[in-house]
């Protein structure tokens, strides 16, 4: 397929092993014939001695069709000695510096973008009933912390989140936090 003859020194075998063993260097033609054969790059035959940048581009494409990580497939690479110890330190440098700026991307983001707390969703789906049924049963004593926190859906120490977190609205209508009793959510 790839065109190799018998010869008299080897054959066309052992000439393909020396080049698959890294120990002959296949010829630009011998390199191209084999891309069109595979149907691959002709970077995934040559990646030891590409660019940089072409070597980032076809990492990405690889294992973006597999959905595996870049920083694996330049790890696998490396091992079957494909690219180079000073690639891959490289890419590894890019990878590391594209996930460092992702991470503080993610930890500049306002905390307020996305919709409301977790304990307001709360609120909302339990009602103004079985809220105000809680409440009034832990500030009468019929109702432990830890039991208000079964019904609820939360755990024993967040249990006066749900209960007394008021609202804007709330505020505005004159119910303050000192007596909870005389407010309903």
């Amino acid at each position: 397929m790839l065109g190799f003859k018998n010869t008299r020194e080897r054959t066309a075998e052992e000439r393909l092993r020396a080049m698959e063993a890294g120990e002959e260097d296949p010829s630009r033609s011998v390199l191209l014939n084999m891309a069109r054969i595979y149907h691959r790059s002709l970077l995934v035959f040559d990646l030891s001695r590409a660019r940089l940048q072409d070597i980032v581009r076809e990492i990405a494409r690889f294992a973006g069709e597999r959905n595996i990580s870049r920083a694996m497939v330049a790890y696998k690479l490396r091992r079957v000695k494909i690219i180079t110890l000073a690639q891959r330190e490289e890419l590894n440098r890019r990878y590391e510096d594209e996930w460092r700026a992702a991470q503080e991307r993610s930890a500049t983001k306002d905390k307020n973008e996305g919709g409301p707390s977790y304990y307001t969703v709360k609120r909302r789906r339990l009602g103004p009933a079985l809220l105000g049924l809680v409440k009034n049963s832990l500030v009468e004593g019929f109702l432990t912390h830890t039991r208000a926190g079964r019904v609820l859906g939360v755990k024993p120490r967040n249990v006066d989140l749900p209960l007394y977190q008021m609202t804007e609205e709330q505020i505005s209508a004159g119910y303050s936090e000192s007596s909870p009793a005389t407010w309903t959510p």
